[in-house]
């Protein structure tokens, strides 16, 4: 039987796949499996964070985007890259305590 993991450092965008023969397979999430109407990002080292909606991103970026990919255009973070002071930011609707819901 397959079991979900996150790494722990995904901040929700994808996990790990452990198949029954022991392959560990990454999955990365995309804006179609965003499971709710309105996506929430938050920045948890500047605080600061927004409510928009997903029918309007998927217009923009398309269903496929990746998560991290969206997490770095909405964040528009001057850190992103900078691996001494990087950017925290999160989909906190799919992130509990370090680990995807």
């Amino acid at each position: 039987m397959a079991q979900f993991h996150d790494g722990g450092a995904n901040r929700g965008c994808c996990c790990w796949l452990a198949t029954a023969s022991g392959l560990n397979v990454r999955i990365t999430l995309t804006l179609a499996d965003y499971p709710r109407a309105t996506v929430l990002i938050a920045c948890l080292k500047c605080g600061r964070e927004g409510l928009l909606s997903k029918a309007r991103l998927i217009a923009e970026h398309g269903p496929d985007v990746s998560l991290p990919e969206l997490r770095h255009i909405l964040a528009a973070c001057p850190r992103r890259g900078q691996m001494h002071d990087p950017c925290e930011a999160v989909f906190p609707d799919l992130v509990l305590h370090g680990r995807a819901k």
